[in-house]
């Protein structure tokens, strides 16, 4: 009876084994498609920080020329003593 016993615990051992293993190697996969996601969001993230400076550039490149002619007539009529 004690070997019957011990083979029944032995084949539940085996079985929790086995579980245990199928939980690791779900959670490896599961770790894997984490990285992936992370993965993913940073590339977007650079994407947008990308977008967003190129947006920048385009405005300021726009609007340079114009603050130098204001700057350039705004001394012009200090010098001449005129109210801008």
């Amino acid at each position: 009876m004690a070997d019957k016993e011990a083979v029944e615990v032995l084949a539940y051992l085996r079985d929790v084994q086995d579980c245990l293993n199928q939980c690791i190697e779900d959670i490896h996969e599961i770790t894997e498609i984490c990285q992936q996601i992370n993965e993913a969001h940073k590339m977007h993230q650079g994407l947008k920080h990308t977008r967003t400076l190129s947006i920048l550039t385009v405005v300021t490149t726009t609007l340079l020329p114009i603050q130098v002619l204001s700057r350039v007539y705004a001394m012009n009529f200090c010098k001449l003593n005129l109210k801008p």
